[in-house]
């Protein structure tokens, strides 16, 4: 009587064991599901919000020279004397920026301030000043922003670009890393470029996603 009811304590015990471990793993796939769930719900959100702005060419840039900020008043400092700009040199500069963003300039490959400066005959203070009072942003941002936008426009109105590699966007580009371009792109539209070309083709498709199976390889990233 004694062994048995040791091996019925025995038998409980690994029971219990068995039954606390499904519970657990049950758990923590729910909540893995449910993260998936919420993040794929997040994506498709703002998938539909680029979209609309993209059909309704309300994807604007806050680098858009036609939307340039107006200079906010200051009290004039010794150091903003040293580098004060007159409004001839500003507007001068503003419509050369302009034809710089309208011929996709920004598109070349290890464009540094610097390089721009040169190419815009002027100096990388007074082009940094400009930047930073009429687009709201530094140049690097400038840059980046003008780049994914760009790419994104090509991506929803060109679909031969849904079939390149997201090294090959970055590159079209103008941006050197890829996890670069794929984190500028998710910071500027809410998006990863996977997802956004995963969407954009079953949109395309019709819903119908079966055909993006054997693509999706190529467009993994971290």
């Amino acid at each position: 009587m004694m062994e048995e009811k040791g091996k019925l304590q025995t038998a409980n015990t690994w029971g219990g064991f068995l039954i606390a471990f499904l519970v657990i793993t049950a758990g923590i796939l729910s909540y893995i599901l449910l993260k998936r769930h919420k993040k794929e719900k997040s994506s498709l959100d703002n998938y539909r919000v680029l979209q609309q702005k993209l059909r309704t060419h309300n994807y604007v840039s806050a680098t858009d020279s036609n939307t340039v900020a107006p200079p906010i008043a200051q009290t004039e400092t010794n150091e903003d004397k040293k580098t004060h700009i007159t409004e001839a040199i500003k507007q001068d500069l503003l419509q050369k920026l302009k034809k710089f963003e309208d011929k996709k300039q920004f598109t070349q490959k290890g464009l540094t301030i610097q390089k721009l400066a040169v190419q815009l005959d002027t100096n990388s203070n007074y082009l940094s000043d400009v930047i930073n009072e009429q687009k709201g942003m530094n140049f690097n941002r400038y840059l980046g922003d003008l780049r994914i936008r760009h790419i994104t426009t090509l991506l929803f109105e060109k679909n031969m670009y849904l079939n390149y590699t997201i090294d090959s966007l970055a590159k079209e580009c103008g941006i050197a890393s890829r996890q670069n371009f794929s984190d500028l792109f998710h910071e500027i539209n809410g998006i990863r470029p996977t997802d956004f070309i995963r969407k954009r083709k079953k949109e395309i498709d019709g819903g119908d996603s079966s055909s993006l199976g054997n693509i999706s390889g190529l467009f993994s990233e971290n």
